[in-house]
Parts: structure tokens; C-alpha cells; sequence
């Protein structure tokens, strides 16, 4: 047997004796001292931000990584309705304006229609 079996035996040995000793015969009644003068919070202690808080900069992080997709994206060349299958919002019969998704899509048809506002194109986004 490893030695490392051993030591968990023995462990679990010494823990479930220790559970299984009866009480102490001692008095097993606890002082209660009320005291006289409380100290209690004015104010309250959820209400200050002290400390920086990890969500909004993984927030951040995420916006700005969106943003340099939609970028490559554009850069790339790809259109709006590729980038509408890219975000999986294709197949959603209507629903694709609920998802979290569609605000990169309106974002991009923005960033699209701004570069190619010289040229005379149609754009179509469903299906």
C-alpha cells in the first residue's frame, strides 16, 4: 500500500475517534455577559467601494475584444450578412434582436455602411 493511503487511513481513523468520544462530564453551561454598551455601524458598510472591483474590468476587456473582432471583420471585408451568421443570430426567425449578440451586429452594419458609403450596394440582413 502507498504511503500516501496509509497517512489518509490513519487521518480518517483519528477523525472519526475524535467524533466518537463522549462529552465532557464538565459543566457544559455557557456565561452569557450582555454588556451594556454596543457598538453598532452608523453607516453602511455594503455602500462604499473601497476596493476595484474585477467585473467591470473584465468588462472592459470583453468590449474591447468585441470591437477588435468587428474591426478584423471589416478589415477582412466581410459583410453584414456573414457577420450575422458569424454572431449566430442566422435561423432565429425574429428573435436575433433579444440576443446579447445583435448589438455588435448593428455596430458593424454602422462601421460597414460608414466604409463603403461611396458605393451603391443593397444590404440585407435576414435570411
Amino acid at each position: 500500500m502507498r504511503v500516501c493511503y496509509v497517512l489518509l487511513l490513519a487521518t480518517a481513523t483519528l477523525l472519526a475517534s475524535a467524533t466518537a468520544v463522549s462529552e465532557s462530564k464538565l459543566s457544559t453551561s455557557v456565561d452569557v455577559q450582555v454588556h451594556s454598551t454596543r457598538f453598532l455601524r452608523v453607516d453602511n458598510a455594503a455602500d462604499t467601494n473601497d476596493e476595484e472591483r474585477a467585473v467591470p474590468v473584465l468588462g472592459k476587456i470583453t468590449s474591447y475584444l468585441n470591437q477588435k473582432t468587428l474591426d478584423f471583420w471589416l478589415h477582412q471585408g466581410k459583410k453584414p450578412k456573414q457577420v450575422f451568421k458569424l454572431l449566430r443570430l442566422d435561423g432565429l426567425n425574429g428573435r436575433a434582436v433579444t440576443k446579447r449578440n445583435h448589438k455588435y451586429n448593428v455596430r458593424y452594419l454602422a462601421m460597414w455602411k460608414n466604409k463603403n458609403a461611396g458605393t451603391r450596394t443593397t444590404v440585407s440582413i435576414a435570411n
